[in-house]
């Protein structure tokens, strides 16, 4: 089963350092939140085009890699094909996209937690 981050790609940047990856996450959260109020359907073309290249661009980086080509997809929607209600729907793409990648940092999260807990026993 194919998960919503590569984390072979990430381990390439963090060398499998737990706490280095704990905060690329804590740091990939804040941009997708800042960034997404941003992504409004009736954004200007530069605002929608600069917010979904910079999330397309983090997620790579984090190796997020379904969510970098929903937002590749809605950076296309600027100009002629910039209408609001396309851009809803690329908008709903990309929350259901976060809300995938914001599920599997979770996982990780608890799964090293447990096995920090099962460790110091």
């Amino acid at each position: 089963m194919e998960t919503a981050i590569d984390y072979e790609h990430l381990a390439q940047y963090t060398g499998g350092d737990a706490a280095l990856e704990a905060e690329i996450f804590s740091l990939f959260q804040n941009q997708i939140e800042s960034w997404l109020r941003v992504l409004e359907p009736d954004s200007a073309d530069e605002d929608w085009a600069a917010a979904s290249h910079s999330l397309k661009g983090s997620a790579k980086g984090v190796g997020a890699n379904q969510l970098a080509e929903v937002c590749a997809r809605a950076e296309k929607l600027v100009g002629e094909a910039g209408d609001p209600a396309a851009r809803e729907v690329a908008r709903n793409r990309i929350l259901d996209a976060v809300n995938t990648v914001n599920d599997e940092i979770a996982r990780q999260d608890y799964r090293r937690t447990v096995s920090d807990l099962r460790s110091a026993s």
